[in-house]
């Protein structure tokens, strides 16, 4: 480690470390001033320049004191990282790690969620001259537990660094999806065929929006059928699309609204609510995979695009974000588009319980009724939801006892056959 004496020369002086902190916590490498630094610590600039030749001396010097830190953290409390074999015990240990490094010291976390936000140039200086960080270090078992299975790595990846550097600390916001689902749920192949090698239209659904649970996702790939995560993938394009289409130079969701309703002869008036969303003026690559596809949807819409087919619902991992795509947005579109939601599960809410369709096992679309759930050979089913307060209610609940409508308005609603429970921070009743 060629920064190991610089970090300790840094962490021996504590005023010139917390400025030092304070300041790359705070901006990015390029805005960070080393001036300010020296200033805030009322540190001698000779003295100063005796032991950090440049900015880059000290960030790197930085950096490995708080990799440092964060690794010490994870084997402190969790296996090592080539035990790990799965990957739902990778990412529930970066998930754990990431909340005690928040805890220790917030600056921490801002810290190193800004270095991999940093240009590619100076990321590789950083590995060139830092140690391996705990992100990498996850990144290459994650690689390697899943080489295997057939998922678009570098979709996952990108998915999996939004988790890292966007981390959902608020837990009262975090919906019931596990990360496993939330990262692999990306699938290469979102609309392969079936065994039978028949692929579904979805065309002949008859309410807006509708909602298809299914884990093939076996439908078919023709190009009047536009999925967002192929959009996602081809970003590139996708801007230079709406640049011609829109005649906007920014390119956020505000701009694309406002342009989308000006050029249209049709009535978009109803979008214009989403002008106050927090991000609407954020531009289009400064947006996280849930926003960008919110955005996404919109133009689409706008443009007057028959069918979207929405596959990748796991990357809205908060109750904030799964309430809006499926309480208002969905339903606001379907005015003019229709709109298809395809995934293996589906949080159930008053405005969707009517739309929701599976694949029968004679391969056809059939419409699920919630009555099916007193026909099941199920003896118990386990319900979640979140309560008023944002926490995460767990029931176990006997078939007989059980009553749709007393559940049916809950947040973020699921019924699964039950099983034995095993999960923090959760209400339990039997």
């Amino acid at each position: 480690m060629i920064q190991e004496d610089k970090s300790y020369l840094l962490k021996k002086e504590e005023k010139l470390f917390e400025a030092t902190l304070n300041e790359f916590s705070t901006k990015n490498f390029e805005l960070a001033s080393t001036n300010e630094i020296i200033k805030k610590a009322n540190y001698n600039k000779g003295s100063f320049y005796y032991r950090f030749k440049t900015k880059e001396e000290l960030y790197f010097a930085l950096i490995d004191y708080v990799y440092t830190v964060q690794i010490s953290l994870f084997n402190a409390h969790s296996e090592r990282m080539s035990d790990l074999n799965t990957p739902q015990g990778i990412i529930d240990s970066i998930w754990h790690n990431l909340r005690e490094v928040y805890a220790a010291d917030i600056r921490y976390y801002n810290f190193i969620s800004k270095i991999e936000l940093e240009r590619s140039e100076l990321r590789q200086e950083i590995s060139n001259n830092c140690i391996e960080s705990l992100f990498d270090r996850s990144v290459r078992r994650l690689r390697q537990v899943i080489d295997n299975l057939d998922i678009d790595m570098d979709m996952i990846i990108k998915s999996y660094k939004h988790f890292y550097i966007d981390f959902p600390f608020n837990t009262d916001e975090i919906a019931d999806v596990l990360l496993t689902r939330y990262i692999l749920g990306l699938k290469k192949n979102a609309y392969i065929n079936n065994k039978e090698n028949k692929s579904f239209l979805l065309t002949d659904l008859p309410t807006n929006p509708s909602y298809i649970i299914t884990n093939a996702f076996p439908v078919d790939s023709s190009t009047d059928n536009i999925f967002v995560s192929n959009i996602l993938k081809e970003s590139r394009s996708f801007i230079d699309n709406v640049h011609q289409t829109m005649k906007i130079r920014k390119i956020d969701l505000k701009n694309i609204i406002m342009s989308g309703i000006s050029r249209n002869l049709r009535d978009y008036s109803y979008l214009e609510k989403m002008i106050n969303l927090p991000f609407s003026n954020k531009s289009f690559h400064l947006l996280d995979l849930s926003e960008q596809t919110i955005l996404i949807m919109v133009y689409l819409t706008l443009i007057g695009t028959e069918k979207i087919i929405l596959d990748i619902t796991n990357i809205f991992r908060l109750t904030s974000q799964i309430k809006l795509v499926f309480d208002e947005l969905l339903p606001m579109m379907a005015k003019t588009s229709k709109i298809i939601v395809l995934d293996s599960e589906i949080f159930i809410s008053e405005s969707n319980v009517n739309n929701i369709y599976r694949i029968s096992s004679e391969n056809d679309i059939v419409k699920i009724n919630p009555d099916i759930l007193y026909e099941l050979p199920f003896e118990s089913y386990t319900v979640s939801y979140f309560n008023d307060s944002g926490q995460q209610v767990l029931k176990r609940i006997k078939k007989d006892k059980f009553n749709f409508d007393d559940y049916k308005s809950k947040t973020m609603l699921t019924i699964k056959e039950s099983r034995k429970l095993n999960r923090r921070d959760v209400e339990y009743m039997e």
